[in-house]
Order: C-alpha cells, then structure tokens, then sequence
C-alpha cells in the first residue's frame, strides 16, 4: 500500500487558517519558512503539573510544509487562544 504524503508547498490561504506569517527571500520574493503568529504573540501556554517553564522560541517551519505538525503544534502549544481564534469568522481571522 502506498503511504500517503503529508507534505505540502506554502498554501497562502492556510497563513490565516492556522495563524501564520510567512518568511520570503529577499531577491525572489519565495516563501522560505513560515511562523507561528501565536508563539510570537501570546508565548507559548504553560502546561498544568510541568516543573519545566515554557520555551520563548517562536516556532518556525521551513518546507516542504507539513499542515498536520503545524496544527499539532497550534493545538498543543495554544489550546485557549487557538480555541478562540477558531470561533472567529474568517475576515475577523485577517484582522
């Protein structure tokens, strides 16, 4: 059986989907990398019984992207500000 690919290039539509900033080249104007707007907003969410602080790095994701880690990531590190993105419409998202 063939394993199915998760791997994807950059889909502009998913910056507001999943609450990220992409990083372009210089010259060529290309999607290199991508970041997570909630990790460089909010930090990262403290786990409940954790003896360790959370990191303050900003989660960064270079291709080709995984849109399954990156949701991973949105859901585990953000549960309450994810959850209220989530409920907003799509053009409150934008803003």
């Amino acid at each position: 059986m063939a394993r199915k690919k998760c791997s994807s290039y950059h889909v502009p539509s998913n910056n507001v989907k999943y609450g990220l900033k992409p990083i372009k080249a210089a010259q060529s104007g290309a999607v290199i990398g991508l970041k997570c707007r909630f990790c460089y907003t909010f930090g990262r969410a403290e786990k409940v019984g954790s003896k360790r602080k959370p990191t303050s790095n900003v989660q960064a994701w270079s291709p080709p992207f995984r849109y399954d880690n990156i949701e991973l990531h949105v859901c585990g590190q953000h549960t309450t500000k994810w959850a209220e993105y989530n409920a907003l419409e799509h053009d409150q998202q934008q803003e």
